[in-house]
């Protein structure tokens, strides 16, 4: 038996998601509001307890719960609110778990629970996934649905979480804006190609896809970040620059920015990083020439390079308040482009190495990167005498090949320079082994388009 969690924004629509996969699997569905709606009638101790909470006015003529008349009680109070939900989990949450222990035959059970993570249940499920939309969207359908105004409606939706909560706390994000492409993304998830881990969650926005850190996310009110995914694609600027163009218009539009503030330099794998400040921005800029890194403490300015397979080095220092955007291939790991990045921040911005924050994102892995006995000299060279280098170079079973694991490298410089080992959160996505949902030049050769990394202070 495989339990699913499904939760997140009001006027979302949980219900939608879970009724889908209840179909397409032939799942048991338990729903949480339904549970309260039925255990809230007269003559229970729910009701009991909430008549004596709230009163007598919040009853109807037959004595039953006047429902609309307590959500507009306990969405306007937050203390209000907590009660409800504490006589909710105190009522609600043991009926779940009996319908659970009535269907242990069935294959797969679906909680449909808005308050999943703060009742408790998260706990027995598998795994857990949280649906969310634009915030207009959701107050027009809690409209539609409850036939209440707008204030209330937003009223309503502001006293809950937002969509990063859920981001980070799922294991999985549906977005249902318009309804077109659920099934999509429900089949993604269940097929394993949806990328979600610990560290990353994968975002489908308007027909795009992104990936954003969790760790990140804590920072919401800081910065915007995200990196993106097929079919976004940003190579041939000069070739192709509408569609170039566009791609960051797609991706401004996701993260709410202006389009017209991004910097994006010409990279030739270097280990120059640039301190972005009163520069003209611009893609490709005659000023950004054989840049490989941008860092900035301005607001607004978009950090952003592309990648189809090197690592993308998100930096953050929420104390200085400063980030960084960083493109180390396998060339830049060998010039130690990380440590010249950590240097400056040190150097310029004062930053504690300690409160630094690195995330690698996506790149190709050791399973996937193998190389010439040339290339592995190079690196055997260069760090010979780090204890690590029998993991960081091994030999493949292709004669005379060998594996080279630079994001091992990348954590070894950062450890050198300071950062904890807790701040520094790999994806553990290679670009190679999913192609399918990220350009990969080891695996597409000239053909491979490119992915992009943004970061922005706001």
């Amino acid at each position: 038996m495989k339990i699913i969690g499904i939760t997140g924004m009001s006027g979302a629509g949980k219900t939608t998601v879970s009724e889908q996969i209840s179909k397409s699997k032939n799942a048991k569905q338990i729903n949480a509001d339904k549970i309260a709606k039925e255990l809230i009638k007269k003559g229970s101790k729910y009701y009991d307890e909430i008549v004596e909470e709230f009163g007598k006015e919040i009853l109807q003529e037959d004595y039953e719960v006047n429902r609309k008349k307590l959500a507009n009680i306990v969405f306007t109070d937050k203390d209000s609110k907590e009660k409800l939900d504490r006589l909710t989990y105190k009522h609600v949450v043991p009926k779940i778990k009996e319908e659970v222990e009535k269907n242990t035959d069935c294959d797969l059970i679906i909680i449909d629970a808005p308050l999943l993570f703060e009742s408790g249940l998260n706990e027995i499920c598998d795994i857990t996934i949280g649906v969310i939309a634009e915030k207009k969207t959701c107050i027009d359908r809690i409209v539609k649905r409850d036939g209440i105004n707008q204030d209330l409606a937003c009223n309503r939706l502001d006293s809950q979480h937002n969509s990063n909560f859920f981001k980070m706390q799922c294991d999985y994000c549906v977005y249902n804006q318009n309804n077109s492409n659920i099934q999509a993304q429900i089949s993604d998830i269940l097929e394993g190609k949806n990328l979600s881990n610990k560290n990353v969650i994968h975002v489908y926005h308007e027909g795009f896809e992104y990936l954003q850190f969790r760790k990140l996310l804590e920072y919401q009110d800081k910065l915007k970040h995200c990196y993106t995914l097929k079919p976004l694609d940003v190579s041939n600027f000069e070739l192709e620059r509408d569609k170039v163009i566009n791609s960051y218009k797609h991706v401004c539009n996701f993260l709410g920015l202006d389009e017209k503030n991004i910097y994006k330099p010409i990279q030739s794998h270097t280990d120059i990083v640039k301190i972005v400040e009163n520069q003209e921005p611009g893609i490709h800029k005659k000023e950004f020439q054989d840049v490989d890194g941008l860092i900035t403490d301005k607001k607004e300015k978009i950090l952003s390079l592309s990648f189809a397979d090197c690592n993308c080095l998100y930096f953050y220092d929420p104390v200085k308040n400063v980030i960084g955007n960083i493109h180390s291939g396998w060339r830049g790991t060998l010039k130690e482009i990380s440590r010249e990045a950590v240097k400056i921040l040190k150097e310029k911005y004062k930053t504690n190495p300690h409160d630094l924050i690195c995330i690698i994102a996506p790149s190709i892995r050791k399973c996937c990167f193998e190389v010439d006995e040339n290339v592995k000299n190079m690196f055997y060279d260069k760090f010979k005498n780090n204890e690590r280098i029998d993991e960081i170079i091994q030999k493949s079973k292709t004669v005379g090949k060998y594996h080279i694991d630079t994001q091992m490298i990348n954590r070894v410089i950062l450890e050198e320079e300071g950062l904890l080992l807790e701040n520094i959160i790999e994806s553990e996505i290679c670009t190679s082994c999913h192609h399918d949902k990220l350009h990969s030049y080891r695996y597409e050769g000239e053909t491979a388009g490119r992915n992009t990394s943004v970061i922005c202070l706001v």
